[in-house]
């Protein structure tokens, strides 16, 4: 969830290198407003609902890891 202080451009960059580090590392990122999130959770878990349907789909590009490899 990322709150008013993600607007400062300091925090934009590190969300930006967090994000850039965890994509590296096969790890998807999701983001949220605050609003987003106490005043619509429908839209935010639709979102997620979408993403991992997708995922399942091979639509973004995302391989999930073979536990047996």
């Amino acid at each position: 969830m990322d709150g008013g202080v993600h607007n400062d451009e300091k925090v934009k960059q590190k969300d930006e290198e967090r994000t850039v580090f965890l994509k590296q590392n096969r790890i998807q990122v999701l983001r949220f407003r605050n609003e987003e999130v106490e005043q619509n959770i429908e839209y935010v878990l639709e979102r997620i609902k979408d993403f991992i349907l997708s995922i399942n789909q091979g639509q973004e590009g995302v391989q999930t890891p073979n536990p047996l490899t």
